[in-house]
Parts: C-alpha cells; structure tokens; sequence
C-alpha cells in the first residue's frame, strides 16, 4: 500500500511525465491523429497535480480524488497503448502504475481514518 507522501510523488511523477509528452505530441506531424491523446495526457497531467497538492496538504478529499485520478490514468494509459512510440508507451506505464497506486490507496483509506 502506497503511504501518503509516495503517493503524491508518483502522482507528481505522472504529472511531468503527461506534460511532457503532451508537449512533444504538439510538435509531431501526426498531431491530428493524437488529439485524443493530447487531451487525455492534460487531463491525466491535471487530475495528479491536483491529487499531489491534496496529499501534501494532507487534505481529506485526497481519497475521493485518488479515485477520480486512478480513473483518468487508466484511460489515458490506454489511449497511449494504441501508439507504438516509446515516450507513450513509457507514459502508458507510468500512469498505470499510478492507476495501480491510486487504487490502492484508496482501498486502504476505506479501512482506516487518515
């Protein structure tokens, strides 16, 4: 189970991870063919900042936003799936380890009072 603090930095790992390849996508000649991408990796990139400032504040909406995180990073895991490029395929399993993590987390709030 992820404590707190390893939470908020996978999901700050997420974050620049999505960020940055997002950025890289705006400047690729396929950029048509990835705007679902683009969208889901600024979604995904937004959901985990959100979540990493919540854990670090260690605010109790943090679990409901973990869940909501866990959700939009296994969308855009599998959005990032269907490319070949290894910067996805990379940021496919970066946000499904943070999916995993937020899965978890969450599971172990629902047993205990943070």
């Amino acid at each position: 189970m992820p404590r707190r603090t390893e939470l908020a930095q996978t999901a700050e790992q997420c974050a620049r991870t999505c960020e940055q390849l997002a950025h890289t996508l705006w400047h690729r000649q396929d950029v048509h063919r990835r705007m679902r991408q683009i969208r889901l990796l600024q979604d995904c990139a937004f959901s985990c900042r959100h979540l990493h400032l919540l854990l670090i504040r260690n605010r109790p909406e943090a679990r409901q936003e973990a869940e909501r995180c866990a959700s939009i990073c296994e969308r855009c895991a599998r959005e990032c799936r269907k490319f070949s490029d290894p910067e996805s395929r990379h940021c496919a399993e970066v946000c499904t380890n943070c999916a995993r993590d937020c899965r978890n987390y969450v599971r172990a709030r629902s047993f205990s009072y943070e």
